[in-house]
């Protein structure tokens, strides 16, 4: 069992950028395979690029759980899975130009869960994978219940 916690925060000065140099939003994954715009920060629970600015904050808890400790490969397939385990999420999270928008009360915050895999192919590549699903709880996101929320991924979350 494991409580992971990240927070992150920027500021940019100089040339303004039309959508600003920070956008919030979306799930993306951690990995050498998915490449994403560096500016982007992942907001479980909102749609890419829901909120955006020269400045920004971002916090992300997570509860992580055991469920299945399976340490078996298959057959002589080089692929030994590892183990499968559950977490609950929050995401909360701001970007803003003015000032006056940095308020609390206009903050994005997200939860959800996740199923998540790790496992081991061709004798030494590490594989994550992630089915997860998350909603918004404040601001203007992903409704309880919607289709949009679910989202699978290769690649740990953080």
């Amino acid at each position: 069992h494991v409580f992971a916690l990240k927070a992150s925060g920027g500021l940019s000065l100089g040339s303004t950028f039309r959508y600003g140099s920070f956008r919030l939003g979306g799930s993306f994954s951690e990995n050498g395979i998915t490449v994403i715009p560096q500016e982007w920060r992942s907001l479980r629970g909102f749609y890419t690029g829901t909120r955006d600015g020269e400045t920004f904050w971002l916090t992300s808890g997570e509860y992580r759980f055991p469920l299945w400790q399976i340490d078996r490969g298959v057959g002589t397939i080089p692929l030994f899975v590892r183990h499968v385990s559950g977490a609950v999420l929050v995401d909360a999270g701001n970007a803003w130009d003015d000032p006056d928008d940095a308020a609390l009360p206009n903050s994005l915050v997200g939860v959800g869960a996740e199923l998540r895999v790790s496992a081991i192919a061709l004798y030494g590549l590490n594989l994550y994978g992630r089915v997860g699903y998350a909603f918004a709880v404040l601001g203007d996101g992903i409704a309880p219940g919607a289709l949009e929320g679910l989202y699978f991924q290769a690649g740990s979350s953080f």
